[in-house]
């Protein structure tokens, strides 16, 4: 529970010099001390390129507060789990929103305190709680839809985020829903590929947001692009609980269910929009599949 509690704050140092963090926590003396000692494994490494170099790359400005925002602006949430360990999303959904013709900025890592949460640290997480909505409130007053990268922290935003006492006042969406309000956009892509990608939701989305398939299937339609949208139950990272040890065989158990098959046949048109899912993925069949943003940063 100790090293749960600091996780979130120690990725977000670590993520500043990822190759010495991951050279100190990803050895095999580390990981097998790391799973002795607090019973966590298969850890993911922080990305080579920090989420800052790959907006900077793009010239796109952070926010910060009081900044006037032109027409076309959107507001790229970066979270503690994409900014950290999958820096190439933040590069996709920016390139995307880009290509569309939108003018992209960026908040600064928000922290989520799920693991707080999840742990029982109730008061540490209203603290993380308050300051973020606190931050997202200020930077929705300027009007721009903002844009959530990873689907639990979405769903987190919309729903832990908004029982306490400072109410949220902003609105963050997902990709899927901000593009299908915008199909007018999107133009069949020249001589498309017709052979169907299959896309694999995450769990807490397909929950939450049932229609979340629906809306990728007609934004890929309206690219000229086929989709299908497999049906599956939980891969079995589920967030913390695929790391912990005394979870593993369970957890691999879960993926093997309703996941191992599919993902095999799809090969290399499988997308899966959850952070967990795609490391539950590369962790069991040595290969990560695509986000949707991948694909349509590419295509357009």
């Amino acid at each position: 529970d100790l090293l749960v509690k600091n996780m979130e704050t120690a990725s977000l140092i670590g993520r500043r010099l990822p190759a010495l963090a991951n050279l100190m926590m990803g050895n095999p003396i580390s990981r097998a001390l790391i799973r002795a000692l607090y019973q966590i494994v298969d850890a993911p490494g922080f990305s080579r390129e920090t989420a800052e170099a790959v907006l900077s790359a793009r010239g796109i400005p952070t926010l910060f507060g009081g900044e006037s925002l032109p027409e076309d602006a959107v507001i790229l949430v970066i979270d503690s789990f994409t900014g950290p360990y999958e820096t190439n999303q933040v590069a996709a959904f920016a390139d995307t929103l880009q290509a569309l013709g939108f003018k992209v900025f960026a908040t600064p890592m928000i922290r989520n305190g799920k693991a707080l949460q999840v742990r029982g640290f109730k008061t540490e997480f209203d603290d993380v709680r308050r300051e973020s909505v606190a931050y997202l409130n200020e930077i929705a007053a300027h009007g721009a839809p903002m844009v959530s990268m990873e689907p639990a922290v979405t769903n987190l935003l919309a729903s832990e985020f908004s029982k306490g006492d400072i109410k949220p006042g902003y609105h963050a969406q997902s990709l899927d829903r901000f593009l299908f309000e915008r199909l007018d956009r999107l133009t069949p892509i020249a001589g498309a590929d017709q052979e169907p990608y299959k896309l694999f939701l995450h769990c807490t989305e397909k929950t939450s947001d049932p229609a979340a398939g629906g809306r990728w299937k007609a934004i890929f339609a309206a690219l000229g692009l086929k989709l299908d949208v497999v049906s599956t139950g939980c891969c079995g990272m589920a967030g913390l609980f695929g790391h912990e040890s005394e979870h593993l065989d369970m957890s691999k158990q879960l993926y093997g269910m309703s996941w191992e098959k599919p993902m095999r046949e799809a090969g290399d048109r499988a997308l899966a929009t959850g952070f967990s899912c795609r490391s539950q993925t590369k962790r069991l069949l040595g290969r990560k599949p695509r986000h949707p943003a991948e694909l349509l940063s590419q295509v357009l």
